[in-house]
Parts: C-alpha cells; structure tokens; sequence
C-alpha cells in the first residue's frame, strides 16, 4: 500500500477450539433439533441467509441442498427451535479425524440476542466433546457479538487468518 498499491483485507477470521465447555448463563426457551431427511428443503432455505450476513456470495438453492444433504447424511445439520417449534437458530458440524469443525451458525435477525445460537453451539460443542472430537470454529474476526458469544462457552481463540488482495 505504501507504494500506491490499492490492497485490502478480504477474510479475516479467528481460529477456537474448545477443550472445555462452559454451560451459557442464560438459556432460553426451545431445545436443540437434529435436522433429519425431512428438513432438507428448510435447511437449505436458510443457508443463503448466512452467505449474505458474511458478505459472501450467495450460492443457489441446490448448491445449499446438496450442502445440507451432505451434513444431514453425517448427523451434522441442527436447529434450534423455540417453544412454539419455530426455527430461530441453525449450524452444521463435520467430523473430521479428532476435530469437529462447528460452522453456518446463523441466527435470524429477529430472534437474535435471546441466546439460541450460544445454546445451540453449546450443546452441539458437548455432544461432539462427549464423542472424543475437539470443538473447533472459524468466525469473522470483526462480528465481536459472535467471537462473546462462542468465548462465553469456553471457545478459545488459537489463530487469526487474514486474506489480503489487491483492489482494482
């Protein structure tokens, strides 16, 4: 930049890892679903939302279901929905040899700062933790309400990962 280079940081995330959960302070109402065959059409229905909060492109619709059939197949895809069976929170996991990579946690905006994806991410952390995995998540470095949420339950930050480009 200092040569008139017009550069930019394109990604910047934070690396956690959770070697030991904290149960959250505050649950809410509702409980934790595991998404099964039957949810494939309002899982991938949701996806798009979270490319758009992160800013990414959005992928199509049976991009996201190809994506959620392939987590649902695996056990991966979860919800979290409230007292009256509305969905307010979801996120996925992969196992992966001794990690569990937690990711797509998306919250919709009305439902946000009740404490669905905290829980959710809590639970989903203690039942992959239970199995032997380490919990693992990448998050946008700059969202401070996310990188809380997750530090509140236990996650702790391991790694920055920052993507520069040049701007033309």
């Amino acid at each position: 930049a200092g040569e008139g280079i017009n550069v930019g940081i394109s990604m910047n995330l934070f690396v956690y890892d959770c070697p030991s959960s904290i149960p959250p302070a505050i649950v809410p109402d509702g409980d934790i679903y595991n998404c099964t065959k039957d949810d494939e059409a309002e899982a991938a229905a949701i996806i798009p939302y979270f490319y758009r909060e992160i800013g990414e492109e959005e992928p199509s619709y049976e991009h996201c279901l190809e994506k959620v059939r392939y987590y649902i197949a695996d056990n991966g895809f979860y919800f979290w929905k409230n007292n009256s069976g509305k969905t307010v929170a979801c996120c996925s996991c992969k196992l992966n040899d001794r990690f569990a990579l937690i990711n797509s946690v998306y919250t919709f905006p009305n439902e946000r700062r009740k404490h669905y994806a905290q829980n959710l991410v809590y639970r989903v952390t203690r039942k992959v933790s239970d199995m032997g995995y380490i919990p693992m998540l990448y998050t946008d470095a700059d969202y401070k309400a996310s990188n809380n949420c997750y530090e509140n339950i236990g996650y702790i930050l391991r790694g920055k990962i920052c993507t520069i480009e040049l701007k033309l």
